[in-house]
């Protein structure tokens, strides 16, 4: 415990310094630099789709995260992102609306959970992202087809 106070004292005139070379610390520097910042973590299992996590600072503060557990068929999906799935389907949201919104997830994820949930898979006219895409990989693709075709060909 003196050692970490040693090196929070240490830290604590140039902690701004820390965080901007956070990649270079080494994992007990990053440790030290937490421990002082941070009184305890909180986490509570939501259902069986994940865990909150509610982070007390010493100031008082707290943020709180859901963090979803990884299935065998990707990420699970917490009740507050299929709520957010359901609200833009049924407000008329197009594919790439929808997709953007849940940018690491593959098309075909988002299909099936339309379809376990409410019993049917959405159609979409016209279908831009394919099944294995997710938004990232779409805009990729569409941003270098975009470059190619506006290439200078004087």
């Amino acid at each position: 415990e003196s050692r970490q106070l040693k090196a929070v004292r240490a830290l604590k005139t140039s902690y701004g310094t820390a965080i901007e070379n956070w990649s270079n610390l080494t994992r007990n520097e990053k440790r030290v630099v937490l421990h002082a910042f941070i009184k305890q973590i909180e986490t509570t299992p939501l259902q069986e789709s994940g865990l909150q996590i509610v982070v007390c600072w010493r100031d008082g503060s707290t943020d709180e995260i859901n963090l979803a557990r990884a299935g065998a068929i990707g990420k699970i999906w917490l009740p507050d992102d299929t709520k957010r799935l359901f609200e833009l389907f049924d407000s008329g949201a197009t594919q790439v609306e929808i997709a953007r919104e849940f940018p690491n997830r593959k098309w075909n994820h988002i299909r099936y959970k339309f379809w376990y949930t409410r019993g049917y898979c959405p159609s979409f006219k016209p279908r831009l992202i394919k099944d294995k895409e997710t938004y990232d990989d779409y805009a990729k693709r569409v941003g270098e087809l975009t470059s190619m075709s506006s290439g200078d060909c004087s």
